[in-house]
């Protein structure tokens, strides 16, 4: 892959399903695959996608908060938008969430220092509830620097296009935030230029960086 000119492989995010069972992506047993992204200068991408992982945390929820007595009052119709129960709403970020935090939490990053995680079709609206979970995270002083400092040294995010990039920009420095188009799906237009309404409100040097230049520098660096 790296032989052919890859610059960017694409793993679904969630835990690592094994045939000992669920890992997470920040494993030691995955170093291997780790290291090799961050010393050839792969960026890896994650994107948005069904994960069955997660069925026991739906199933979870509705057993804690007692759906199966609801006799049918909670809107639980599985058959549309990919719902796999009424807590799909609460669920919906939860997977990138808390496979950001993970790899963070499990100190991927101190571990390889040059490795660059970029976010696409999640959109951006879990960013700041992660970026203060790792603030939590740290309160107990055992990571080398600042757990969100870690995040946004290392991560990339492409905002949905109903999303406000002004606000991602309080929590994300502009250098962060990716700008791309996978019509119909919810990061791009059909026309791709239109996002440049979305980034009106930053300096024309910013909105080169968001439109283009993050891209450039990440997948091709000097």
């Amino acid at each position: 892959m790296v032989d052919h000119g890859a610059r960017v492989v694409n793993i679904r995010h969630g835990a690592a399903v094994t045939r000992d069972g669920n890992r997470s992506p920040a494993d030691p047993m995955f170093d291997r695959f780790w290291h090799l992204a961050a010393e050839s200068g792969v960026v890896v991408a994650t994107h948005d996608g069904l994960d069955e992982t997660y069925t026991p945390v739906h199933e979870l929820m509705g057993e804690v908060w007692g759906e199966r007595h609801m006799g049918g009052i909670a809107p639980g119709d599985t058959r549309y938008l990919g719902q796999s129960s009424t807590f799909s709403g609460l669920i919906k970020h939860r997977t990138v969430h808390d496979f950001a935090y993970v790899l963070v939490a499990h100190r991927l990053f101190e571990r390889f220092p040059k490795l660059r995680i970029a976010f696409i079709e999640n959109g951006s609206a879990w960013v700041p509830s992660l970026l203060l979970a790792l603030d939590y995270l740290a309160h107990g002083g055992a990571f080398t620097t600042s757990p969100r400092d870690q995040f946004i040294e290392h991560c990339w995010v492409a905002p949905f296009v109903e999303e406000d990039v002004a606000d991602l920009a309080r929590f994300l420095p502009v250098e962060r935030i990716l700008f791309g188009s996978d019509w119909p799906h919810g990061e791009g237009y059909p026309a791709p230029k239109d996002f440049l309404a979305n980034v009106a409100t930053f300096t024309p040097a910013q909105q080169q960086r968001i439109m283009y230049g993050n891209a450039r520098e990440l997948t091709f660096p000097r």
